[in-house]
């Protein structure tokens, strides 16, 4: 058991190591020209319908909604037969 927590532990420890190296950190502000890489993390929501990024071009406000219909049933239990 020692020996499995210790594992857990560890992996853990490089989990979150590798989501620290790969996310964007917000605000991010990129000049002309520029582009970056990177990955977003959100919290798990039951049954998301929707992903709204909010961001600007100088002033000008922009937004870019995604559909995650196929994503409809992620993070819900599965009916109980009755």
């Amino acid at each position: 058991v020692a020996t499995v927590a210790v594992l857990n532990h560890h992996n853990k420890d490089r989990v979150e190591k590798e989501f620290d190296r790969r996310r964007l950190v917000l605000p991010l502000v990129l000049a002309a020209g520029m582009n970056k890489q990177g990955s977003l993390f959100f919290p798990m929501a039951p049954a998301p319908r929707q992903l709204v990024l909010k961001a600007k071009a100088g002033e000008v406000p922009l937004e870019l909604v995604l559909d995650l219909k196929p994503l409809a049933g992620l993070h819900l239990k599965p009916a109980e037969n009755k």
